[in-house]
């Protein structure tokens, strides 16, 4: 879709990708989160 856009003369789609990525990014901050434990440093 965010190509189809471009090609529409309606920004770029990477402009496109970027709001979509920062919308989802908003919305799972909205939500709770399961607990994470940190990673071991060895896996580095």
């Amino acid at each position: 879709m965010p190509v189809r856009l471009e090609r529409a003369g309606v920004s770029t789609a990477r402009a496109w990708l970027a709001m979509q990525s920062n919308y989802d990014l908003a919305q799972a901050m909205k939500r709770e989160q399961p607990p994470v434990r940190p990673l071991d440093d060895r896996a580095a």
